[in-house]
């Protein structure tokens, strides 16, 4: 037998590794806590408009109209925020149930990127833990989690 064919014990093929299992159970742990969160918010889709929610999917429509933020509309948040609304009133047609599910998808992308960087600095352990949290107080009520916010874009 020659030597490049020999195999050290250790390389055995059959030989399995601690904690190979991991990484798997964290991504469908990932994969069952955002398509919970989203099936959650599809629920949302429907309730009233809040006070600064109405505000903002009216700035968005204005815009679409053609009117100018700061001339025609007066409004202290940032110009983008209005145009992110109009880009939201635009691909929903106007439906405020269809603005609330880009939205939560919009929270749903914001959690794969949180899990992303967790899991970049901290492992898939506590990322997942992060996404979990992340995702509950996006649906509390005390954050306006149930609703479309400016926060939720900035």
């Amino acid at each position: 037998m020659a030597k490049g064919d020999q195999r050290r014990r250790d390389d055995h093929p059959t030989k399995m590794q601690p904690f190979t299992w991991l990484p798997k159970l964290v991504q469908v742990g990932l994969a069952l806590v955002v398509c919970t969160y989203f099936m959650v918010r599809v629920g949302y889709r429907e309730i009233p408009l809040e006070r600064d929610e109405g505000t903002y999917i009216y700035m968005g429509a204005r815009i679409l109209e053609g009117a100018i933020p700061y001339v025609d509309l007066l409004e202290i948040k940032p110009v983008g925020l209005s145009y992110s609304y109009a880009a939201l009133y635009a691909l929903s047609g106007g439906d405020l149930g269809i603005i609330h599910i880009w939205m939560s998808l919009f929270r749903v992308l914001s959690a794969l990127l949180l899990f992303g960087l967790a899991r970049h600095w901290l492992g898939g352990g506590p990322a997942l833990v992060a996404v979990v949290i992340f995702e509950a107080l996006s649906m509390t009520a005390h954050a306006s989690g149930f609703t479309v916010q400016a926060e939720h874009l900035v």
